[in-house]
């Protein structure tokens, strides 16, 4: 079944010559993006910085604004697990404009056997507590795993977890065209949103939440171009442990054109 799902997984960007071995993907054809974006950088100086899309990676570029052209995903439409599938969602979500994958086929790879084996072989000190979240069939809740499958699909080089997490960080990732996968305290139990975009002159980040706007509390649900506070997400600081926090300084990076390595 899994086997099935991988051939999937790719748009047109990607073959498969080997659906066991994701790392025999064909290389893809890298075309320099750098040249495309400058250009259209200078076209944006001449008409007076005006909100323009430049390349089918963001939906507005600008030196203060950037917004990438991710879809929104809705968790709660997953069949599997809706309640805990923010992850899974959040996930898909930074993959999907280079990816044909949904966070049901996401869900079921974090609880398989190979990526099980994966995370065993990988972790072997962890596992004894690892691999009671496979019992459970709910090994999506560790990030680790979340990593693993996310490595799985398009290559060990191009998905990363970070621990030191910055705005900067978020807004460098942003500028080279890709969404971070990040964790905080939008829900009692915690929750994964993904960041998709900024706004400097609005002071936010552009949010596509699985689970609906964490500025109504959730009351409205709505999935896509959220703004959120750039102040009231502080990112915790392991060396200020006193200070609040709202955003975990763990993220994931997900580089999934395999255009530039995740670092």
């Amino acid at each position: 079944m899994i086997k099935n799902l991988i051939k999937k997984y790719f748009i047109n960007k990607f073959k498969i010559s080997k659906v066991d071995k994701v790392e025999e993907v064909n290389e893809v054809d890298k075309t320099n993006e750098v040249d495309e974006i400058q250009e259209i950088i200078e076209d944006r100086k001449e008409n007076n910085n005006k909100l323009i899309r430049i390349n089918p990676r963001y939906k507005i570029y600008t030196d203060t604004v950037k917004i990438l052209s991710h879809p929104e995903n809705s968790q709660l439409d997953n069949k599997l697990s809706p309640n805990s599938a923010c992850n899974v969602t959040a996930l898909q979500i930074a993959m999907s404009l280079d990816c044909s994958i949904t966070d049901d086929e996401l869900f079921i790879l974090c609880n398989s056997k190979e990526i099980a084996e994966r995370v065993k072989k990988k972790y072997p000190k962890d596992w004894s507590w690892i691999k009671n979240f496979f019992t459970r069939n709910c090994a999506n809740e560790v990030w680790v795993v979340l990593e693993e499958v996310c490595k799985y699909i398009i290559g060990n080089d191009y998905c990363k977890i970070i621990h030191n997490l910055s705005v900067q960080k978020i807004i460098d990732e942003i500028n080279m065209g890709y969404a971070v996968v990040v964790n905080g305290k939008f829900t009692h139990s915690g929750h994964f949103v993904t960041i998709v975009g900024y706004d400097l002159n609005k002071g936010c980040y552009i949010v596509n939440d699985p689970f609906g706007d964490w500025n109504t509390k959730y009351k409205v649900k709505k999935f896509l171009n959220l703004e959120y506070s750039i102040e009231k997400l502080k990112i915790r600081n392991i060396r200020e442990k006193n200070k609040e926090s709202f955003l975990s300084n763990m993220a994931i990076l997900v580089h999934s054109d395999r255009r530039i390595p995740a670092k």
